[in-house]
């Protein structure tokens, strides 16, 4: 449906118009989420998965890749949250962008983006996946390009592009080496396989590795590229350039979520590479930490909420790196809705201050948008993990789990994690602050056009609110009840792991520091207020301060790295050695030139055949069939001989004849 909605408008969008464009886009989406409502109850409530082959795409008869779908409980829920977030997202754009004169076009790269990240979660094989996870890139890049005339917008799209192509490189790597080690690239044979080739090594430069390891090692590279964990971070806070709505969608329900969706897909790859877990671990921890303690320091309202993604995929992915992925999915799924509903209450606070995203250029808010304030409180609340929103039943759970697993490297997750729900409440009331309470910074001109957002957007922000706090509640005993056979045999789980019954009983302090940790950074924001202006003294006297505040608010300088390091020194490479030196001097000296000079001398050769009498050019059609009946009736040895004979042969009739001209 979503695929049929972007073709019906980009082919007859200048027909239907807008009014048609939105009939199209939201109905089709509307379809789409009413069928995902029906696959959830089939599927992850009745129990019955589904196999659907279309055609046999490659068959070689050793290695065959069909085009085929494949409903299980993860696609089921994947399929549920991308349908309704990606609803709300096109239902709230109706009012957001109804100004815009390419409507019709931003509709329709909506519903392409949708459209691939159905195709990708449905898949039953990687390659098919791997279509989908490169469609998600493409419309990714066309709605952060979105308004291609501003320069910004396009950098930050090829940034993008750029960045998630090393991540696409490996994932690609390690498709090849499941190919070369299973044969297939189906789910279901690889893994029933991975038992039988658990200990099968690959050679590289001499050393031998364990395959599996190799392959999920290259597996999550290509998640850390598509989920911005950190290393491969850098484009996400610049995708704030898109419109809005594109910001929701990406950092809610597709293009972000792929990289976790991938890891979990393939748990029972990963279970057998220990080592490789514990890296996606680390990686995760620190990714948390890093992305939240960068959030604090950040003034763009949409850069907060972007690093705010980036810390709560950092605890999606350590939490699949001790085996919890039914806890991953369930904050993926409780995650979707509140990011969803603080992306799009930012939209209503720029859509009423003329697409101001400056904080120190807002303040005194409150009494001008209140349902605004409502909407943004509700979702920042339910991203700390404040008790009894949706967050909370999903983040504090994992954490409590993380420390029950009484590892060096789960303890030393755990910590990472506190830590940045210790910051996370920082950034969040620090923007609420700044947003609402602080003086009143904004200029008279957006005062005067100051305005709540309209029925389509309201309804949007409404919905998500009331999901934000009572959707984590509802789900929990069903995703993660201990009777509960919810997941089946979807993703890996250890149902004779006994840490999820120690969580339970774990001590009293451990339940509550990510609780005490939310309360201190309440307390912490209120001592900034309060003495804003005497840390700002601090901050800027004090030298190691101030750089550590520079170093905090230009994103640890991981930009300036790439580009001093990489970018500068591949370009000076590319210019000076290959271009200036290899490509004009010496191939263009001795290759292109040797060549030309071969060719001159051909062209002078046969040239002498063309002497414009019929009888010379029967006389080579006759030397040329008697040429391809040798050919063919004796060896090539012979057919080499002949074909130098007649060359020569030519040569020589040729000068005689003109010789005989001269004469």
């Amino acid at each position: 449906m979503p695929l049929f909605s972007a073709l019906s408008i980009l082919l007859t969008g200048s027909y239907i118009g807008k009014r048609g464009s939105i009939i199209f886009s939201v109905g089709g989406l509307f379809i789409s989420l009413i069928l995902s409502i029906l696959i959830f109850y089939e599927v992850s409530l009745s129990g019955y998965v589904c196999h659907i082959i279309l055609y046999s795409w490659v068959d070689l008869g050793y290695f065959i890749v069909n085009v085929g779908f494949f409903f299980d409980t993860i696609t089921a829920v994947m399929l549920f949250v991308v349908c309704f977030i990606s609803f709300f997202v096109h239902l709230y754009s109706i009012d957001y962008m109804k100004n815009d004169p390419c409507f019709n076009r931003f509709m329709a790269y909506l519903s392409i983006f949708t459209f691939f990240m159905l195709f990708l979660v449905t898949s039953d094989n990687y390659i098919q996946m791997f279509l989908g996870w490169e469609g998600v890139g493409l419309a990714s890049y066309l709605l952060i390009s979105f308004w291609y005339t501003r320069v910004l917008a396009n950098k930050a799209a090829i940034k993008a592009m750029l960045v998630n192509k090393i991540g696409d490189l490996a994932l690609l790597v390690s498709i090849c080496l499941i190919v070369y080690t299973f044969g297939t690239i189906n789910y279901l044979v690889i893994f029933s396989l991975v038992d039988y080739l658990y200990l099968y090594t690959i050679n590289i430069f001499f050393i031998n590795f364990n395959v599996l390891n190799v392959i999920c090692f290259f597996l999550f590279v290509g998640a850390m590229g598509k989920s911005a964990q950190i290393g491969l971070h850098v484009w996400l806070p610049d995708a704030m350039e898109g419109p809005t709505p594109v910001s929701a969608l990406i950092h809610a329900a597709t293009m972000v979520t792929a990289g976790v969706f991938l890891v979990i897909r393939s748990s029972l790859l990963f279970e057998y590479c220990t080592n490789v877990l514990i890296f996606v671990g680390i990686v995760g921890g620190i990714t948390c930490l890093f992305s939240a303690i960068i959030g604090c320091f950040q003034f763009d309202i949409k850069r907060i909420v972007a690093y705010s993604t980036c810390s709560q995929l950092g605890y999606m992915f350590f939490s699949c790196s001790l085996s919890n992925y039914n806890i991953s999915l369930f904050h993926l799924f409780n995650h979707a809705f509140f990011k969803a509903l603080l992306f799009l209450s930012m939209g209503s606070i720029l859509h009423a201050l003329s697409d101001e995203q400056d904080l120190r250029k807002m303040g005194g808010l409150l009494k001008l948008l209140p349902f605004s304030y409502v909407m943004i409180m509700i979702g920042s609340i339910a991203l700390m993990g404040v008790p009894f929103l949706t967050g909370y039943y999903s983040k504090d759970f994992l954490l409590e789990l993380t420390f029950s697993m009484y590892s060096m490297h789960s303890v030393y997750i755990y910590v990472l994690g506190v830590l940045a729900a210790f910051f996370t409440t920082f950034y969040s009331l620090r923007l609420i602050y700044w947003v609402f309470f602080s003086h009143l910074n904004s200029f008279k001109t957006n005062l005067r056009l100051l305005h709540e957002p309209n029925i389509y957007m309201s309804l949007s922000m409404l919905i998500l609110s009331i999901c934000s706090v009572f959707i984590g509640y509802i789900f929990f005993e069903l995703f993660l009840g201990l009777g509960s056979n919810f997941w089946g045999n979807s993703i890996y789980i250890n149902y004779f792991n006994v840490n999820s019954l120690n969580s339970e009983f774990s001590l009293f302090y451990v339940k509550y520091i990510p609780l005490f940790l939310t309360m201190l950074g309440s307390v912490c924001v209120y001592i900034y207020i309060y003495f804003y202006n005497y840390f700002y003294f601090m901050f800027f006297r004090n030298k190691f301060l101030k750089k550590f505040y520079v170093f905090s608010n230009k994103a640890f300088f991981f930009d300036v790295i790439y580009g001093d390091l990489f970018f500068k020194k591949l370009l000076e490479i590319s210019y000076f050695s290959m271009y200036k030196y290899v490509e004009k001097g010496v191939l263009n000296y001795f290759l292109a030139d040797f060549i030309k000079n071969i060719f001159n001398k051909v062209y002078s050769i046969f040239g002498l055949v063309y002497t414009g009498l019929i009888y010379d050019y029967i006389f080579l059609i006759l030397v040329g069939i008697m040429y391809l009946f040798i050919f063919y009736y004796f060896f090539l040895f012979i057919g080499i001989q002949g074909f130098l004979v007649l060359f020569f042969g030519m040569y020589f009739f040729i000068n005689i004849q003109d010789n005989e001209k001269t004469v």
